[in-house]
């Protein structure tokens, strides 16, 4: 019987159940010694006696602490306890967030990358289980738990130390002695799954480290096809299958599968053991060879399909001739049509004192003109804070800066290549390059690639989370021309490409989810005429481009080329590797490069942005380096400066979640839900609460509560628009939130948090860009606003919002502001990050102080900046000291040759 929430064991309190079976119950639980929640495993009572379950119980507790790593879940104590006359014998581990592997599935296969991560992580785990001379002996997705930060391999109930313990006697494998789907295993003759049993199990010899192998094959099948390498309506039919050891080949299942990671799970599956990869170490290196080099890590085949026994002798003999063998592997394993004879033409670096920042948002500031003589980019002064276009003539020595260009993005050229559009502070734009003159065009909130055809129509997208619109050139109202539809998951259409005729047009189609799935990511091809008929191409999650017969596009960071015959819109053969390691953005859905007409390609290559984790103090001096460079996009200290929460890109990197990372210890927890997309945090003032932004998809935006110590996640406020959190008033009462209008203005908003009072609209905002922040007294609310004519800070009495007062200066170039420490922070127009102080008078609000910080920090090299309420804790996000901008590659003959 499940013991009652708030039962002590020990020191341990039950909150809620997780989980149960045959072999214990598991709850949450609070260590009311150390504060923290904990994984209470606890052996029924009716069990306590029962030898064979003290046996296996204890033998648990002895094995997972022997295990130290970091994807195998972490016991803290052991111990035993009597209530009411019953003697409870209990696990103490670390309490895991996130899902199980079965409930993944659930929801259907997963992402290669995904699977490659995952199974390497499970792979290591297995190897340092086994050199440790411990056999799991059920490995399942009901014992893989997926986190925030990996995979997590749970329940060594069944596990033995290798020639140390004796295998329970074969039995009858029919009646019902293994153990089901769940977790928590039962007793019984063979010990495990019959899915993922090995061959030699059923057979009734001992398990070794080759049969956790097997099972490994077996999970690593079931993730990347969704469905169970052996499966069957019965116990019967599931053991036929086991015996016969080859379920049906992956690539009719799904397809874009490397050979060599079916390669992989092949031998994992073989009925032989000694024909199996004969370490998990094995199996975790190859996985990570093909994550490494991508979907075409399949080049020696040949040799990989020599059997086990036979590759020995062929390994001493190719040692003797190196040399010779390596460029052997080259002319006879590569495709005839897979290496394109490159000319390298021009490697373009950043202007003078400049940055070439091709991420985020400007992942799509890279675009040659169609006739092949122009190339415009985006660079950013590092001392300035912000981007500007540069213009490069390639048969120039230098580029030059496009005035009125600054914080312009995904520019693109007219056909005649003598007029550049491009977004630019809630616009769509375009600049007549030989006068310098900019008109704008229509409105455009966040604007996503555009396209511009002879006859002077304009394809865009005016938002990330609407389809492709139509403009004349000239300006005008945009008419949709693409419809997102719900059914499939489609969250966003972007990257319109006009093909020669002027009328047919290429987009993409994706989920912003981390799981939207393949339905919604694709490449169609749609037309301005007819827009009501789109026809589906293949499944992408990029931007596409065509040039010279091909479609180039992006997987991660590899660039593609796939044959396409743009009059009759048909795909010709399979797609053929152009380029690898780009810059990947996958909050963008594209990576930098760009294709002329005449067949010049342009690309960048790059690790993405990395971000250095640090504390400092009010003179920008660093205090603590914490942790070393990664992809992190934002963090928030916590008002006692002991915790942060970090938006990190998923362990697919297709969208954002949530982190709370643990500033003292160095450990790091999952906060956003799994499958969320989940940005903009902010923190209660006690701490004890989060709230965050979330897209669940189509035109939905929630801001979310979470409590940290317990209690239920609830929805704040919920807007057909793209909204999220900007502060948490000092005295706990409400939030104030940015809430994007249809003109690609902002209103500044307040949302009471216990729900009393109606959302209250506060002020209007310039765009979606703008920010604003509490006082550290709650009396005021700073803000962004256009009113003065510039972009200016102002504040407004928070009792009476239509008290305002302008207290910036016209030094301020219209950036940014937010809190720090007792007073707010922003960028003057020479670069200086600045601490604005401001006190309350009878008079109104009255500026003390701007006092310069952070003299020696690039401003564009800071990734994110907050502080305490108290000043006492500054927490810095930027990039490496040393960090450039990668060249521009361009490059002609990229196109891939005849056979």
């Amino acid at each position: 019987m499940p013991l009652e929430p708030g039962t002590l064991l020990g020191p341990y309190q039950l909150t809620t159940p997780l989980g149960a079976g045959g072999m214990g119950e598991v709850y949450r639980a609070r260590d009311t010694r150390l504060g923290r929640d904990v994984a209470l495993k606890v052996l029924p009572s009716h069990l306590v006696d029962t030898e064979r379950s003290r046996v296996r119980f204890e033998r648990e507790a002895k094995t997972i602490s022997q295990l130290n790593h970091p994807n195998i879940c972490t016991l803290f104590d052991v111990g035993e306890a009597s209530l009411d006359g019953s003697s409870f014998r209990y696990l103490v581990m670390e309490l895991i967030e996130g899902e199980t592997l079965s409930q993944r599935l659930a929801r259907g296969p997963m992402p290669l990358e995904q699977v490659l991560k995952t199974g390497t992580e499970l792979a290591d785990a297995l190897d340092r289980a086994h050199r440790k001379g411990i056999i799991h002996r059920d490995l399942k997705p009901g014992n893989v738990m997926l986190t925030r930060a990996g995979a997590k391999l749970l329940d060594f109930g069944l596990a033995k130390e290798a020639d140390s313990l004796p295998e329970a006697p074969a039995g009858d494998v029919t009646s019902g002695v293994v153990t089901d789907a769940h977790p928590l295993t039962e007793e019984g003759s063979i010990v495990g799954t019959l899915q993922y049993m090995a061959p030699e199990r059923l057979e009734g010899s001992a398990a070794d480290a080759r049969s956790d192998i097997f099972a490994l094959g077996a999970l690593l099948y079931e993730m990347v096809t969704g469905e169970k390498a052996f499966g069957g309506r019965s116990r019967t039919s599931i053991i036929a299958a086991l015996a016969q050891c080859s379920p049906p080949a992956i690539e009719t299942k799904v397809t874009g599968i490397p050979p060599a990671f079916d390669h992989v799970v092949r031998r994992c599956l073989a009925r032989d053991p000694e024909e199996r990869w004969q370490s998990a170490h094995d199996v975790a290196a190859q996985l990570q060879f093909i994550h490494l080099t991508g979907s075409q890590s399949g080049i020696a085949a040949r040799y990989l399909n020599v059997p086990w026994r036979w590759r020995a002798p062929l390994r001493r003999g190719a040692i003797a001739i190196a040399a010779i063998a390596t460029v052997a592997a080259l002319f006879l394993f590569v495709p005839r049509d897979a290496a394109p004879q490159q000319k390298l033409l021009l490697s373009v670096v950043a202007p003078a004192g400049e940055r070439i920042d091709l991420s985020g948002p400007s992942s799509g500031s890279l675009v040659l003109s169609p006739d092949g003589s122009k190339l415009v980019f985006s660079s950013g002064d590092p001392a300035r804070g912000e981007t500007i276009l540069w213009l490069r003539e390639l048969d120039s020595l230098e580029a030059k800066r496009l005035a009125a260009t600054e914080r312009g993005w995904d520019p693109f050229f007219s056909p005649d290549g003598k007029f550049l559009a491009f977004f630019q502070d809630g616009k769509l734009r375009k600049l007549e390059l030989m006068s310098g003159t900019v008109t704008d065009i229509c409105d455009a909130p966040r604007g996503r690639g555009g396209s511009w055809s002879p006859s002077g129509t304009i394809l865009f997208s005016p938002t990330s989370t609407t389809g492709i619109h139509a403009v004349p050139a000239g300006g005008g109202a945009p008419k949709p021309v693409t419809t997102l539809d719900a059914k499939l998951g489609e969250t966003t259409h972007r990257g319109a490409w006009f093909l020669p005729n002027g009328d047919n047009f290429l987009y993409l189609a994706a989920s912003h989810q981390e799981d939207g799935g393949k339905r919604a990511d694709a490449i169609w091809v749609s037309s301005v005429s007819a827009p009501q008929s789109r026809l589906r191409l293949f499944e992408a999650r990029s931007h596409a481009a065509y040039a010279s017969g091909y479609i180039l596009y992006t997987q991660g960071a590899v660039l593609y080329a796939r044959p396409f015959d743009a009059a009759k819109l048909i795909l010709g053969g399979s797609s053929v590797r152009v380029a690898d390691g780009l810059s990947w953005e996958p909050m963008f859905f594209r990576a930098p490069f760009s294709v002329s007409e005449n067949g010049l390609l342009a690309y960048q290559r790059g690790t993405g942005k990395q971000a250095q984790l640090e504390v400092i103090d009010l003179g920008g001096q660093v205090i603590e380096k914490l942790g070393r460079p990664a992809t992190i996009f934002g963090a928030v200290v916590s008002p006692h400066g002991d915790r942060a929460i970090l938006t990190v890109p998923t362990t697919t990197g297709s969208s954002a979640e949530l982190v709370l990372a643990d500033l003292r210890r160095g450990t790091r927890t999952a906060l956003s839900a799994p499958g969320e997309v989940a940005a903009y945090p902010i923190w209660s003032p006690r701490g004890d609460r989060v709230a965050y932004c979330v897209f669940p998809g189509g035109q939905r935006h929630l801001i979310k509560l979470v409590p940290l110590e317990g209690g239920e996640a609830r929805t704040l406020v919920e807007e057909q628009r793209y909204m999220f959190p900007l502060g948490w008033s000092p005295d706990d009462r409400e939030i104030i939130y940015l809430s994007q209008r249809p003109d690609g203005k902002a209103d500044l908003r307040a949302v009471a948090i216990d729900g009393s009072s109606p959302v209250e609209t506060l002020a209007e905002m310039p765009d979606v860009e703008a920010r604003a922040a509490y006082s550290s007294d709650g009396r005021y609310v700073a803000f962004i606003s256009s009113e003065s004519g510039t972009r200016q800070i102002h504040l407004l009495e928070r009792a009476s919002p239509s008290r305002r007062w302008q207290i910036s200066d016209d030094n301020f170039p219209g950036g940014a502001v937010s809190r720090l420490g007792n007073g707010f922070s922003y960028v003057d127009t020479n670069g200086v990050l600045r601490l604005l102080r401001v006190e309350a008078t009878t008079q109104g609000p009255r500026v003390v102080s701007r006092d310069p910080i952070l003299r020696n920090v690039p401003l564009r090299a800071i990734v994110s900046l907050d502080a305490t309420p108290d000043g006492s804790t500054i927490l810095l996000l930027r990039e490496p000291e040393g960090t450039t901008g990668e060249p521009i590659t361009i490059v002609q003959g990229w196109m891939p040759r005849e056979n």
